[in-house]
Order: structure tokens, then sequence, then C-alpha cells
């Protein structure tokens, strides 16, 4: 956020970039670095390349980008990036959303019977809901089941919160209702404090009045 204010804001950074655009992004797809860190700072730059120069992100440097992500994704934390490379990119951004899913279900499903589970996944799950409400709509089933595995948490709540206002129309209404208001029973037995706890759930927000 800070770097795309400084673009924003900062004419002679915003002028070096725009000159040096193809340049500056043919260093970091296509330059091996081996340190950790600087591979997941260069994921996390990308959307803010794809938002500057749109169409030439697209027409040349999308699907290696996209390429870059899908591989180092899980290693790196760079699930949230993946859901704002589609907030940025839109529709051409579509092709690259079964793949999308895949990661997401990878990050929070139950692995070798131990939970590894990811809040980014609902945190991608929340930017989705906004930026591409029909594309998730067609995989939201599928997704449930696991964004319910962990219990309640702010995440998971923020993301129940887009897909409600956003995806009003599909038939998995009744079922995040069902499931929402089960957890919320668990929690005010006592199961899990968080519900009651956290200033960040507001279960009775609008939004959950489906």
């Amino acid at each position: 956020q800070l770097f795309d204010q400084s673009l924003t804001d900062n004419k002679q950074l915003s002028q070096i970039l725009n000159d040096n655009y193809s340049n500056l992004l043919d260093q970091l797809l296509y330059k091996t670095y081996k340190d950790i860190q600087i591979q997941k700072e260069i994921g996390q730059i990308l959307p803010y390349f794809a938002k500057f120069k749109q169409q030439t992100f697209i027409e040349k440097y999308m699907k290696t980008a996209f390429d870059y992500l899908f591989e180092k994704y899980e290693k790196l934390n760079l699930l949230v990036t993946l859901g704002k490379m589609v907030e940025v990119l839109g529709s051409p951004s579509y092709g690259f959303f079964q793949q999308i899913i895949i990661c997401i279900l990878q990050s929070i499903e139950p692995k070798k019977k131990q939970m590894d589970f990811s809040n980014e996944a609902l945190t991608c799950i929340n930017t989705l809901a906004k930026a591409a409400p029909e594309q998730l709509s067609q995989h939201i089933k599928v997704l449930l089941d696991a964004m319910f595995i962990q219990g309640l948490s702010p995440e998971l709540v923020q993301a129940l919160s887009s897909v409600a206002e956003n995806l009003s129309k599909i038939k998995a209404m009744g079922d995040i209702e069902e499931r929402l208001f089960q957890l919320i029973d668990q929690e005010l037995n006592g199961t899990n404090p968080m519900l009651i706890n956290s200033p960040q759930i507001n279960i009775m927000s609008p939004k959950f009045i489906l």
C-alpha cells in the first residue's frame, strides 16, 4: 500500500517506473534470486506493476507473473497477492481463476491428518468475492466445507461477509447461514471464546442477516 501510494504521490518515482517499466519487470521475473525475502517481495509488488501499466502487463507479463505466484505462493505466503492480482486485472485474469481456487483449497484443507490452515486463503476469498463475484460463485460450494474447518475467526467472518454481500443470489446462501449459526452456537456454549472476546467479529452485522 505504501508503494502504491508513493507512485500516486511521487511524480518522480512514477516517471522512473514509467521509463523503466519493462526493464524492471524483466529483472524481477526472469532473473533468479536465491534470497527468500527478495522472492516474497517480488511477489507482493507484482499487483502494483499490474495496476501501473495494466495493458502492457497483461500483454507481456501476466502469464509469467501468475506462474511465479503459483510456484511460490505456499512457501512465501502469497495467496493474498493472487487475490489482489484478480482485483487489479479483472476479466483478463479469469483464465487463472481455477488454479487460484486449487491453491486456496490446498491451503485450507487438512493435510496429512494435521490442520494446515491458512487465514490468507480466507483473505483471498474475501478479495475475490468483491472483485469477481460471478467467477467465485461457480466455486463457492466446494470452498464452503474447507472454509469452516477451523471454526470461527475474524478472517472467516470477513470472508463470509463479502460472500453474503456480493454473491447474494447464489443458492449456497442458506448453507452459509446454517453453518454460521452452528458455529455461533458452539462459541456461545463455551467451545471457543473467540467470538465473544474478539472486537473484530460482529455477528449482528446486517451482512449476516441473510
